[in-house]
């Protein structure tokens, strides 16, 4: 069974470490140490090349039952901004920031579940299947140390990710594919007060585009939206260039290629008009996440959440988390919540009752 106490103390640990993104080797080397402490060995992977962090993400294994569907367990180590010196309050049953920064449960709770069930593992001695144990770097930045795992890392039928708000028994099994735009308009310069007719301006080519643009809520499903605009180097000149900065959501495929194929046409058009020129370059950043309920992973999840009376609740997301990296790599991947609430705010608080149910849950899950 999980050890409250313990369970407690480690979060409030790990809240005094600072971590932000891009330098979670602190966090990776309390990690690490916990570990050895009791018998496990991590290691670390060379992804910090690629994204920039000064560690990697850390990979463990722990042996199991191999008649049993091999387990993916995953947390994140980095948290958001403002993060240095966080202080932790306890209060009513809640644990608080000091109201400066944020708290960083998420996703330090996460990790603090993690690591309480493995020393259960190793202290009671219960069965188990494999367990492939993942701690990730600058997911609060995109993702970018999933985005940079070897897949032949992990070796697993299912996975669960530690990084939800909400009660216990909550979890993401919907969420959208999401495509990143980059936009590079060439119009033509000229003075704007002694000539401008001489000009092709691209921010009206941009405005008029974007006026011709669906954009914001397209469906249930589907969001579209450019949230970075830059362009012109003058009051005084024809604005000559432009870049924008954009993205679509779907959780259907066809919908956003639908969706990508209308913006792209709306700029065509603009650049006919006014006689200037459009490039769009559109990147993957990841795939759609779509679990329905007969499948294992929530198969699993469901029956652990009814042997605790657990409210089992299938939620859909806007955003994306490592489960959408980790679905990616085919493996069957939902995101549990773990009983934090007003996350990336200096109002995010954990609530205990619910982070003790969540760890309790995730013990249903491993032990066999």
């Amino acid at each position: 069974m999980i050890n409250q106490k313990r369970l407690k103390e480690a979060f409030l640990s790990l809240v005094r470490i600072d971590s932000p993104s891009l330098q979670e080797k602190p966090v990776a080397e309390w990690i690490r140490q916990e570990l050895e402490n009791i018998g496990i060995s991590c290691t670390e992977d060379g992804s910090s090349a690629q994204t920039g962090s000064n560690t990697g993400n850390l990979v463990a294994c722990l042996p199991g039952d191999s008649s049993l569907a091999p387990l993916l367990l995953a947390a994140h180590m980095d948290t958001v901004q403002p993060c240095a010196q966080k202080r932790a309050v306890e209060v009513n049953g809640r644990i608080v920031s000091g109201g400066d920064t944020i708290l960083g449960a998420d996703d330090l709770a996460g990790i603090a579940i993690l690591l309480e069930v493995c020393r259960c593992l190793q202290e009671q001695g219960t069965s188990h299947p494999p367990i492939t144990l993942l701690f990730t770097t600058g997911e609060e930045i995109g993702l970018v140390g999933a985005k940079a795992l070897k897949g032949d890392m992990l070796h697993a039928d299912l996975g669960y990710v530690l990084d939800d708000a909400g009660p216990a028994g909550g979890a993401i099994c919907h969420a959208p594919a999401h495509v990143k735009l980059n936009v590079r308009i060439a119009g033509k310069g000229a003075h704007a007060g002694v000539e401008p007719e001489k000009g092709v301006d691209a921010i009206r080519l941009f405005a008029r585009a974007v006026d011709a643009m669906a954009l914001g809520r397209i469906d249930e499903e589907t969001t579209a939206n450019f949230g970075i605009v830059q362009g012109g180097s003058a009051m005084n000149a024809v604005p000559a260039h432009l870049e924008a900065v954009g993205e679509v959501r779907s959780r259907d495929m066809e919908k956003l290629s639908r969706q990508i194929t209308h913006m792209r046409r709306c700029f065509e058009n603009a650049a006919k008009h006014f006689g200037g020129k459009v490039e769009l370059e559109q990147t993957v950043l990841y795939q759609a996440v779509s679990l329905d309920e007969q499948q294992p992973v929530v198969q699993k999840l469901k029956k652990a959440a009814e042997v605790l009376n657990l409210p089992f609740c299938s939620k859909i997301s806007g955003g994306g988390s490592d489960a959408s990296v980790l679905n990616g790599l085919g493996i069957p991947t939902a995101t549990l919540s773990v009983g934090y609430e007003n996350m990336h705010t200096t109002e995010e608080y954990l609530d205990l009752r619910e982070f003790f149910k969540a760890a309790q849950l995730v013990w249903k899950l491993v032990a066999e």
